[in-house]
């Protein structure tokens, strides 16, 4: 079966010089335990995951994946994905925007550090939705913009 998500990756990586390398299965599999104990307390079944991350702050708009760069340092960054979608954990290892790769990648996707400090996803709703360090940043990011008249798009849909 195709894995578009794999192919996106590889073109990031021939496009724009991406040093992104897959983990092993072990690898992932023992990310994703520690990730899912950190971040999803509920346990169970989760798909989406972000439907279940605990604690969270999110604000609705479509284009706030292009802030990332502001908080995401590409150099320490791991990739990864809903499981039932991809297994496969991805770490970066290079000094660029993490928003240029983003934007030849249309999947829900999920980053964090090596010490999974945070948790950040932007999804198909365009819902950018933050956990651990990245809420802090992403509440006074949203302070800041709120002072200069922006206004999460779900309360412009509401005018």
């Amino acid at each position: 079966m195709r894995n578009f998500r794999l192919e996106d990756i590889e073109k990031a990586k021939l496009q724009f010089g991406f040093d992104i390398r897959q983990l092993s299965e072990n690898e992932s599999l023992n990310f994703h335990s520690k990730i899912y104990s950190k971040y999803f307390p509920s346990g169970g079944e989760i798909y989406p995951l972000w439907e279940k991350v605990s604690p969270y702050f999110s604000i609705r708009e479509p284009d706030a994946w292009q802030w990332l760069d502001e908080f995401i340092d590409a150099q320490n960054t791991f990739l990864f994905f809903d499981k039932e979608d991809e297994l496969s954990v991805f770490s970066f290892h290079c000094k660029k925007r993490i928003s240029s790769f983003l934007e030849i990648f249309p999947w829900d996707f999920y980053f964090t550090n090596k010490d999974l400090e945070y948790l950040v996803t932007h999804n198909d709703s365009d819902y950018l939705i933050t956990s651990g360090t990245a809420m802090d940043w992403l509440k006074g990011k949203v302070d800041i913009l709120t002072h200069q008249g922006w206004m999460d798009y779900n309360k412009r849909l509401m005018f």
